[in-house]
C-alpha cells in the first residue's frame, strides 16, 4: 500500500483519521464517523476507494507535482456523503490534505458542516433542461456566427449563487446544460446554462 515513490499511504491515512477524531471532539461533529470508519476500513483492507449506500470514501495520491512550490508530495482525502443514497457533491464533502513528507495536515475542507441539502427532489428531466436551455445558446450563437453541434448535460447540488431562493447555505439539484458551438470565436467554443432540477427555473446563464 504504497505510492510509486515508495512512501507510506497507510501513515497519511493514519494521520487524516487522527486529526479527524479530534475535529469530531472540538466541534461535536457527530457527522464524520462514517468518515472515521471507512478511513479505517480503507488502512485496513489498503483500499483507496471505499463506498456504501451512505457514503463514499476516495483516497488520491500526488506523486506528478510541477510547480517549484510542490516539492512536497501529498495525499488527499475525499469524503461524500451521498445525496439520496445516490449522487455525490462538493458541497457535500470533506476533504483532507496530508503532506506525505512532512506528515502533516497541509488542507481540509467541510462542506457538510457549512451546506445542507433543501431538496432532493428531481423534477426536470435532461430534456427538458436542454430544452430551456437552448433558446441562450442559440441566440448568443447566432449573434457570432456560430451553430450548436453537440450537447450534454450533468446533474449536481450546488447553492444559490444569486440568492434566489431564501438559503445561501442550501445546496439544490441543478442540470448544468453544456452545449458546444461548430468554431471558436472571441475565444468562445460552448455555451453553459444552469437549469434548477426541482423546479425548472433558470440558475444561471
Amino acid at each position: 500500500f504504497r505510492s510509486p515513490e515508495g512512501k507510506n499511504v497507510s501513515e497519511c491515512l493514519e494521520i487524516a483519521s487522527l486529526a479527524i477524531t479530534r475535529y469530531r471532539v472540538f466541534f461535536n461533529a457527530s457527522y464524520v464517523d462514517g468518515l472515521i470508519g471507512m478511513l479505517s476500513e480503507a488502512i485496513t483492507n489498503q483500499r483507496l476507494t471505499v463506498e456504501n449506500s451512505d457514503a463514499l470514501l476516495n483516497v488520491t495520491v500526488n506523486v506528478n507535482c510541477s510547480t517549484p512550490l510542490d516539492y512536497e508530495r501529498f495525499t488527499t482525502v475525499d469524503w461524500y456523503k451521498k445525496i439520496a443514497n445516490q449522487f455525490v457533491s462538493d458541497y457535500q464533502r470533506i476533504s483532507i490534505i496530508i503532506s506525505k513528507g512532512g506528515g502533516f495536515l497541509a488542507g481540509f475542507y467541510d462542506g457538510l458542516g457549512v451546506f445542507h441539502v433543501a431538496t432532493t427532489s428531481i423534477n426536470v428531466s435532461e430534456e427538458q433542461a436542454t430544452n430551456i436551455s437552448r433558446p441562450f445558446a442559440e441566440a448568443y450563437g447566432e449573434a457570432h456566427g456560430q451553430e450548436i453541434v453537440w450537447t450534454t448535460t450533468s446533474l449536481d447540488w450546488i447553492p444559490d449563487l444569486e440568492s434566489q431562493r431564501g438559503d445561501d447555505l442550501a445546496v439544490y439539484p441543478v442540470r448544468v446544460v453544456e452545449a458546444l458551438y461548430n468554431e471558436t470565436k472571441l475565444g468562445v467554443y460552448g455555451y453553459e446554462a444552469w437549469i434548477w432540477a426541482d423546479n425548472g427555473q433558470v440558475s444561471w446563464k
